[in-house]
């Protein structure tokens, strides 16, 4: 009927895969798994759940889901680099700076 899998990162669980079929849907399966699953996260001391991205516009049903968890909506935090050494940083700077010209 449904499945999930997934996983405590440290202080953050993390939906990795998840399926239903139609009876599934009709019996929230789904609805279940998820609140099992923040049960099982909540007991290993995680306190956030990472459910990944929802498009409204490709997938409406799994966007109605994800937001109906939480009110929160959480948006990409953006891009970090880190560096072994600050010659690999001006490397990279440099190989950017060519891709750009």
């Amino acid at each position: 009927i449904a499945s999930l899998v997934g996983s405590a990162l440290g202080k953050t669980g993390i939906g990795l895969l998840g399926g239903i079929n139609e009876l599934g849907m009709k019996l929230y399966g789904s609805y279940l798994l998820q609140w099992e699953m923040i049960k099982w996260l909540k007991q290993r001391g995680c306190q956030k759940y990472d459910l990944g991205g929802i498009n409204i516009a490709d997938n409406l049903d799994v966007y109605h889901f994800k937001s109906g968890i939480t009110e929160h909506e959480v948006l990409g935090i953006g891009t970090f680099e880190a560096y072994y050494s600050s010659l690999s940083k001006k490397i990279v700077s440099f190989g950017e700076f060519i891709k750009d010209k």
